[in-house]
């Protein structure tokens, strides 16, 4: 179910830095300028570093906190509501 990933560990820079989601289209053999989907639980690292890469994002965020600073284009609850979500959506 994954075409490719970066680890920032691995790749020596961390999110929201832009390169991190451009290695990360590369390996899925896309890139940035394609579009796609950021899914994560950090406002500012992957709601905000995704949108600023030309992402569409969802906010997994199974607290219900209410968003400051970023806004994700979805929300869901759980990481297995977002894959549903983009099953649908794309």
């Amino acid at each position: 179910m994954v075409d490719g990933w970066a680890c920032s560990a691995s790749e020596g820079i961390r999110k929201p830095d832009r390169r991190l989601f451009e290695i990360a289209a590369g390996r899925c053999g896309a890139s940035l300028a394609d579009g796609g989907w950021m899914v994560g639980d950090s406002l500012v690292k992957d709601v905000g570093g995704g949108r600023a890469a030309g992402l569409r994002t969802v906010w997994v965020n199974p607290d219900g906190l209410v968003a400051d600073g970023a806004q994700a284009d979805h929300e869901a609850k759980h990481v297995t509501e977002a894959v549903t979500l983009l099953a649908r959506l794309d």
